[in-house]
């Protein structure tokens, strides 16, 4: 099973678990392809620490939302 079946199938299971991808390629049809999958975002090898740690915290924090 590769991660886009993964990630479907994942997505079956929990649908509202974040799931971000993980690829060596950093093309616009490779991200369209995550997406496409299911996953909520991707990040390209070779994985930049802080580039991690930012895409996990966008997708699992709590969205502050201000008053109008």
């Amino acid at each position: 099973m590769d991660g886009y079946e993964a990630a479907r199938r994942i997505v079956d299971l929990a649908p509202g678990l974040p799931i971000v991808g993980q690829t060596a390629h950093a093309l616009a049809e490779d991200r369209a392809r995550c997406l496409a999958a299911g996953m909520v975002d991707y990040i390209a090898k070779p994985i930049e620490l802080e580039k991690l740690a930012e895409v996990i915290l966008r997708h699992t924090q709590p969205r502050i939302r201000r008053a109008s």
